[in-house]
């Protein structure tokens, strides 16, 4: 999978801008404020057929003017071969940005009592402590791209 400059470009203010604008399908994690609730489906634990991770890049924060010192901003990309599962997890101190790229993905989060539904182009915001899971239900590999902050022990893993 190539990702150029200009994607990753666009990805960073993708970021930046969903950190002021409302996001265009969230209330709540990605959850509609009246579906807010335990998940009644059962999360996946284990990878289930191709998912690929990519890192494209990953800036140490400390080393900014913000002089945030342990952090690092990351991006990467992965892709969902058809009919795969993401497991479950959780992001317990860092926030993270989920932007479709190609294809339909199902996002499961515990706190939601439905799936939510992702096209190309659609954000989700993964919240502090929210665990979630990504299926790809289609025939089709679904792409899509991911912006977070973690500190250097997250970073390692």
């Amino acid at each position: 999978m190539t990702v150029s400059k200009l994607h990753i470009l666009l990805l960073l203010v993708l970021a930046l801008g969903t950190m002021t604008a409302t996001p265009a399908v969230a209330e709540i994690f990605g959850c509609p404020t009246d579906q807010v609730g335990p998940n009644p489906r059962r999360p996946v634990t284990k990878p289930i057929g191709q998912i690929e991770s990519q890192t494209h890049f990953a800036i140490a924060l400390g080393e900014h003017a913000m002089n945030a010192k342990g952090w690092n901003f990351r991006a990467r990309s992965i892709l969902f071969g058809a009919h795969s599962a993401g497991p479950v997890h959780s992001h317990a101190r860092q926030p993270e940005f989920v932007m479709v790229k190609h294809g339909t993905i199902v996002l499961e989060d515990t706190h939601c009592k439905v799936p939510i539904v992702l096209q190309e182009g659609q954000v989700y915001h993964a919240g502090v402590h929210n665990e979630h899971w990504g299926v790809n239900p289609t025939d089709n590999p679904v792409i899509v791209y991911i912006v977070d902050l973690l500190d250097d022990r997250e970073l390692a893993n």
